[in-house]
């Protein structure tokens, strides 16, 4: 399956997130792309307790990220790469990372008041 979905929130996991787009897109795992995030043994533990036991969570700084997502790309199960602000998806972009992805607003995302957007995969 490979990347299912990239989205860009910077509430990060949250109940939305965990309630609608883990079960409407069927995701098995999570890359979460945050340098502070990655970087603090915590608040990553608290976002691994965060979702539900069968989808696998790993916490990546941009670089880091990069070889997660390649592997995903690889893998059967359904990936949602998540990022905290959109310069971070286009940093990832740019490194090829996210290669494929159409960059559009999604139907879930129209009339949300904070304008957050999910970015779908092309293929």
């Amino acid at each position: 399956m490979g990347i299912t979905v990239l989205r860009c929130d910077d509430r990060l996991i949250h109940g939305q997130c965990i309630v609608k787009v883990l079960n409407d897109y069927k995701i098995d795992y999570i890359i979460l792309v945050d340098a502070f995030t990655a970087s603090n043994p915590v608040m990553s533990n608290i976002y691994k307790m965060s979702v539900p036991p069968n989808v696998h969570l790993d916490v990546a700084s941009a670089q880091s990220a990069i070889a997660l997502i390649e592997q995903a790309e690889e893998s059967s199960e359904r990936t949602l790469v998540l990022v905290k602000d959109p310069i971070i998806a286009l940093e990832l972009q740019k490194n090829r990372a996210a290669k494929g992805f159409e960059y559009r607003a999604d139907e879930q995302s129209k009339g949300n008041e904070k304008g957050y957007l999910l970015f779908l995969s092309a293929g």
